[in-house]
């Protein structure tokens, strides 16, 4: 989940990292992956408990992002360029992980795009 309001304050670690100079570990070959934002989430779980399917629906906006990619939306709204280092972070993944949200699309529910959302919830974060 990326989100401005995102408990785990996983998004605000790298936006104060970027923006104070300081370096965001990242692993030598990020994978990308899939991403929802708090309030689509928040839609997804509204919708599926007032549904009358049974079993398991994936959520996710559509789109995959890196790492690599989300610090460069971040660098854009600080104005200031990231700097790496080799390691590992919240959002740095050396595996590919990806969702399917076809079955809840088939369902009814219409999933945003990562790029809709992606750059309000940084500025939020």
């Amino acid at each position: 989940m990326l989100g401005g309001h995102d408990f785990t304050g996983r998004l605000a670690h790298y936006k104060e990292r970027i923006a104070d100079g300081r370096p965001v570990a990242v692993h030598a070959d990020p994978k990308p992956t899939c991403f929802v934002n708090d309030r689509e989430i928040a839609a997804v779980l509204e919708w599926a408990a007032g549904a009358d399917f049974t079993g398991v629906v994936n959520a996710c906006s559509h789109g995959e992002l890196d790492v690599l990619a989300l610090c460069e939306v971040i660098a854009a709204k600080v104005g200031r360029r990231p700097v790496y280092e080799r390691g590992e972070s919240p959002y740095s993944f050396e595996r590919y992980y990806a969702m399917d949200n076809s079955r809840a699309t088939s369902l009814g529910f219409t999933f945003s795009h990562v790029s809709d959302w992606l750059e309000e919830a940084v500025a939020c974060a």
